[in-house]
């Protein structure tokens, strides 16, 4: 899980950069080297623009709160990489383009962030979503209710109608 105001972890899609805030990581075989994706498939990016890849195997696959990774094999040789953490400056200018991945038209409005900076990143969490279950059951509730009284006062005007048209008979 990723803590931060505008904070996304950086990924490639083919020749195109994404953004995401979905910290649901896998390993993935890609050409003979195990490559660190997120749940689309695509790649995670190291602060260098690379994509983090594994030489061996990991036993133990360590994320630390300032983002960096280290990864442990059988043999206890450690590979070490710092998660590329972008801070979008105008959330709105991101479009979505599906797999919770954002792209950004304009790149003026990106900075990295320096490991710690304004973010801390947390291992073995996934984001919450942002909906409240009993306020939106409660607005469901006020909308139905809402719709049954235009309901019965339709019902009603048309009664009136039709009463004042025997009337007038």
């Amino acid at each position: 899980m990723l803590e931060g105001e505008n904070v996304y972890f950086r990924t490639q899609n083919g020749d195109s950069l994404h953004y995401t805030r979905d910290g649901s990581f896998e390993l993935q075989n890609q050409n003979g080297t195990l490559s660190l994706v997120n749940s689309s498939g695509n790649p995670i990016l190291d602060t260098n623009g690379n994509a983090i890849t594994f030489n061996s195997d990991p036993v133990k696959l360590a994320i630390s709160d300032t983002g960096e990774i280290v990864a442990t094999d059988a043999t206890g040789n450690e590979q070490t990489y710092q998660l590329s953490i972008a801070k979008i400056n105008r959330p709105e200018a991101l479009t979505n383009v599906g797999g919770n991945e954002f792209s950004l038209q304009d790149n003026e409005q990106l900075e990295l962030v320096a490991p710690g900076e304004e973010f801390k990143t947390r291992q073995g969490f996934l984001e919450m979503s942002n909906v409240d279950l009993a306020n939106e059951t409660t607005e469901m509730i006020s909308t139905q209710r809402l719709l049954q009284f235009q309901s019965q006062a339709i019902k009603m005007a048309d009664e009136m109608m039709g009463l004042a048209n025997t009337i007038k008979r």
